[in-house]
């Protein structure tokens, strides 16, 4: 199962929007880790649970957020332009050239390895409750 198109090209649009948005640090104090974490909750919610999973799941939202945040991030940073023409990505440059040096390192950590791209790419794909 698949994200609609109309879903996922709401998505990247929004997200060009945010990489522009980043492209001007000196005038608006943001940085890419902080756009993410905020708009990683505003774009993917959480499915409605029980009361059980209510306490439970308050335990794990630190780790949810965080990877929330990460999936976003990875939108933020990379070129999305394969994407968005329809082609296979053949790799991710990050575009580190608008951010500063001192940043490079911390958010260099903040990727998501092969596997936890793809289990949060199929959970946010087989969710109706994705916010976009």
């Amino acid at each position: 199962m698949q994200l609609p198109e109309h879903r996922k090209n709401v998505f990247l649009y929004l997200c060009a929007f945010l990489q522009e948005t980043l492209g001007h640090v000196t005038e608006n104090g943001l940085d890419a880790k902080t756009v993410a974490t905020l708009f990683g909750t505003i774009f993917l919610r959480d499915p409605p649970r029980s009361r059980a999973e209510l306490s439970s799941r308050s335990r794990n939202n630190q780790a949810v957020t965080r990877k929330k945040a990460n999936f976003v991030y990875h939108f933020l940073v990379n070129d999305q332009s394969d994407l968005i023409l329809g082609r296979e990505p053949q790799r991710h440059e990050v575009r580190l050239g608008r951010l500063k040096d001192a940043e490079r390192e911390r958010e260099r950590e903040m990727f998501l390895d092969r596997q936890s791209w793809r289990e949060l790419e199929r959970a946010c794909s087989q969710s109706p409750y994705l916010a976009i």
